[in-house]
């Protein structure tokens, strides 16, 4: 959204916006991919060596594994703010977009389903549980018991998480897409009325010319 007052900073803060929901969607791959090559990848690779020598692989791996799970968790908690504070007005105020006040619902008058704050709410929430899952996992000199498990039950939560960010995103665009109509309808609807009501007075020309007298 670009302001008529300030377009440049106005320009700036929507690149800086995209650029964060693009770095967030980059730690958000970093998290499920690691762990999915985690579980799946280094297992098998590894099943046909001694047992020395897989759990030597399997600390080197977890090493590794550590850096990519802080990367991840660190690029979306600061993106994911900062989004956050970008569409606050939208997820705690406002269906619609808060530029347009008289076009919006009342709060009672929006069904569950449609509301943007309680998808970002749920979508927020499942992702701290599926990073401190990750951040647990990768914690101290050694992993916890059942780490496979461990694994497998953060790949599922952070399936979950993706599928709460999509639902939010299309709500969002689904009040965007309406609060739009409901202000240019009105508009569209006056243009046709006033170029019918011009069609219907103006003089229309005679088919043939009159034939001139011999």
């Amino acid at each position: 959204m670009v302001s008529l007052e300030n377009p440049a900073a106005s320009v700036l803060l929507n690149v800086l916006y995209l650029v964060g929901r693009y770095m967030h969607l980059v730690g958000g791959m970093l998290l499920v991919g690691g762990i999915l090559f985690y579980e799946t990848v280094v297992p098998i690779a590894i099943a046909d060596l001694k047992a020395e020598v897989q759990l030597a692989i399997f600390a080197r791996a977890r090493w590794v594994f550590r850096w990519v799970v802080w990367s991840g968790v660190v690029i979306m908690v600061l993106t994911g703010i900062y989004m956050t504070v970008w569409k606050l007005n939208t997820y705690f105020q406002s269906e619609f977009i808060p530029e347009v006040p008289y076009f919006r619902h009342a709060p009672g008058e929006v069904p569950w389903p449609l509301r943007t704050g309680w998808w970002w709410a749920a979508h927020m929430l499942s992702a701290v549980l599926a990073m401190a899952v990750a951040v647990h996992m990768v914690s101290g000199d050694r992993p916890p018991r059942h780490p496979v498990s461990w694994l497998r039950l953060d790949l599922m939560v952070l399936l979950i998480v993706v599928f709460f960010a999509t639902v939010t995103r299309q709500v969002d665009q689904i009040h965007h897409d309406r609060a739009v109509e409901w202000i240019y309808s009105p508009l569209i609807r006056l243009i046709d009325t006033s170029q019918e009501a011009d069609s219907t007075t103006s003089p229309t020309a005679p088919a043939t010319a009159p034939a001139k007298a011999p």
